[in-house]
């Protein structure tokens, strides 16, 4: 019984430290990639900015050239080409803090997987 004990503490010191090992390395990627982040999240902003600034302009364009029959259409890609603009920016907020990175933790510690590697 004492055998079993021990290889099951040792087995659970080995995951825990293994767990520690991504913990780890989530921190050290975070910090290496995070000007690379950064910039893909300011052009996202830059991007978003130009996009609202030049929405006023641009409806009134569209409505000189054919009233509401041209308001409408062009209304329905703006909020398209906006919500789409607005997952973009979700998503890469979250990629600024490393979600990805932390989703792949907390899936190998639920999983008891490992990292493909050779």
């Amino acid at each position: 019984m004492r055998d079993r004990a021990r290889r099951a503490a040792l087995a659970g010191g080995r995951w825990l430290g293994g767990r520690a090992v991504d913990a780890w390395q989530w921190l050290a990627n975070l910090v290496r990639f995070l000007p690379a982040r950064g910039a893909r999240l300011t052009a996202t902003l830059r991007a978003g900015l130009v996009g609202t600034l030049l929405f006023a302009p641009g409806g009134l364009r569209a409505w000189r050239r054919g009233g509401r029959a041209e308001m409408l259409p062009w209304l329905h890609g703006r909020r398209r080409q906006g919500s789409l603009r607005l997952v973009q920016l979700l998503l890469q907020v979250l990629d600024l803090f490393g979600a990805p990175e932390i989703f792949a933790l907390v899936w190998r510690g639920l999983t008891r997987t490992s990292r493909l590697t050779a």
